[in-house]
């Protein structure tokens, strides 16, 4: 009797292996390789146990010990026949070898069979369903928080194998219409860069540790949009600015403002300081200095001498022509030594990743605006724009300038005052016109010589103050 127990027993075992489930394997495996042909962890296996290594291999390929499999089975088995002669044991042993199913409760032959089984014999048209097995429900447990050894029951967690498990089904399950929080994070962060606030103010951070939003509904139409336009980034920013929202005025009673300071309630337009980048990249772009030109290496700009030198044994080259006026963002970084001027302006210094930065108000940002040869420089093409394209007047040119940096003409105040200080700066620099010349000769872009150099002088000086203003280097 239990001979015969036996002998079914070891029937039961070697059914899977039968001409049927090979048909399954061949089927399963060839949608596989149609749906993933460049896939090079996919192994050609013929076989119930080879296709279930196949799959895991597929799913799993950037896993170590998976990587460790494969060389073995390709040099046990380099060809198609010889993997449809192999051996169920001699595979589990190569497998059990390389410490991939160490601990595991099922074998590759338990495990296909399950996979078979779990489909009722025939093959799911849907390939989730087609290579997710189903596997041995695992046990949790909530540990009390300050109590180590205070546990009560979890719950059951249904443990299964997916080809989702590498990088391109994480990237799958990120933007599945199903998962809300990467919409909902990526969109916040859209609005914490237009407003200075997200709608949830901790944007890094999303779990129990940060603060509720603001407006609940707002985030979640926002997310559900987002991924409504298939993930389209200039759709949702469009959408932002031109809501009434963002297009109210920044101004707003004392009281109000009072209330709500930091403008969660959304009552009137945003108004927040230039990122760094920005701030160089918007003078530049101004002085019509700045290079539009995307990709290519790191370069480095103007930059104090001597800063490298106190904290490392190396020297900061300076670079010249068109690399100099590119974008903030091609600048050269190095954590230990950022660049001053950006480090001013409160941006961060890279050593951690960073996604709310703190913005300050400080003296020394005046300072670099008015004193930093990048601006000096860019004030004075500025000036020279100003002069070649503002106008004959000097009030016409003024006019020219402020609109240039505020986007608005300025009152009648603003224009006497503006027209002032121009007066007195060219009175100085026709009585002393060495320190006119020695003023302009700041950065490497030749001044333009047929203009005057006194006028020019006073023109730069005047651009250099409409830099330094509030209103520019401000948004709202």
């Amino acid at each position: 009797m239990a001979v015969k127990k036996k002998a079914a027993k070891r029937a039961k075992r070697a059914r899977p292996r039968g001409a049927a489930l090979k048909a399954h394997a061949r089927v399963v495996l060839d949608r596989l390789l149609a749906e993933y042909p460049n896939a090079h962890c996919a192994l050609d296996f013929t076989n119930a146990y080879q296709l279930l290594a196949a799959t895991i291999l597929s799913a799993q390929c950037t896993d170590k010990r998976v990587n460790m499999v494969t060389p073995t089975l390709f040099a046990r088995y380099p060809n198609a026949e010889a993997l449809a002669a192999a051996k169920q044991e001699d595979v589990e042993e190569i497998i059990k070898t390389t410490g991939f199913f160490r601990n595991k409760a099922k074998s590759l032959i338990g495990m296909a069979t399950a996979l078979l089984e779990h489909h009722g014999g025939e093959v799911p048209a849907d390939m989730d369903a087609l290579v997710k097995l189903p596997g041995v429900g695992r046990k949790t447990a909530n540990v009390i928080l300050g109590n180590a050894f205070g546990r009560n029951d979890g719950i059951v967690v249904d443990t299964h194998v997916t080809r989702l498990s590498n990088r391109l089904g994480l990237a799958t399950w990120l933007v599945n219409p199903s998962h809300p929080l990467l919409a909902r994070v990526t969109v916040n962060r859209f609005w914490q860069m237009y407003f200075g606030t997200g709608i949830v103010k901790t944007v890094e951070d999303f779990g129990s540790q940060g603060e509720a939003p603001s407006n609940q509904d707002l985030l979640d139409w926002l997310a559900t949009e987002f991924t409504r336009t298939r993930w389209d980034i200039k759709a949702i920013q469009k959408t932002i600015v031109m809501s009434a929202t963002y297009r109210q005025t920044s101004k707003a009673p004392q009281d109000l403002i009072q209330k709500d300071p930091e403008n969660r309630l959304l009552a009137r337009g945003p108004r927040t300081r230039l990122a760094a980048q920005t701030v160089r990249d918007q003078a530049l772009a101004m002085a019509g200095l700045l290079v539009n030109k995307v990709g290519g290496p790191s370069v480095k700009p103007y930059q104090p001498p001597g800063l490298w030198e106190e904290l490392a044994d190396e020297t900061y080259v300076q670079e010249h022509g068109d690399n100099l006026y590119r974008r903030s963002l091609y600048t050269f970084w190095r954590r230990t030594m950022p660049p001053p001027s950006m480090a001013n302006f409160d941006a961060s210094s890279r050593e951690a990743h960073v996604v709310r930065q703190n913005v300050t108000n400080t003296p020394l940002q005046a300072l670099n605006l008015m004193n930093d040869v990048q601006f000096l420089e860019a004030a004075r093409m500025m000036a020279e724009r100003v002069m070649k394209a503002g106008g004959v007047r000097p009030e016409e040119r003024i006019a020219y300038a402020f609109r240039l940096a505020t986007g608005r003409l300025p009152n009648a105040n603003e224009r006497d005052l503006l027209l002032k200080f121009f007066t007195f700066q060219r009175d100085a620099f026709v009585a002393r016109p060495g320190d006119a010349v020695k003023y302009l000769a700041q950065g490497e872009r030749r001044r333009d010589e047929t203009l005057n150099p006194t006028e020019l002088a006073a023109y730069a000086t005047l651009s250099s103050f409409i830099l330094n203003l509030d209103e520019t280097i401000t948004k709202g």
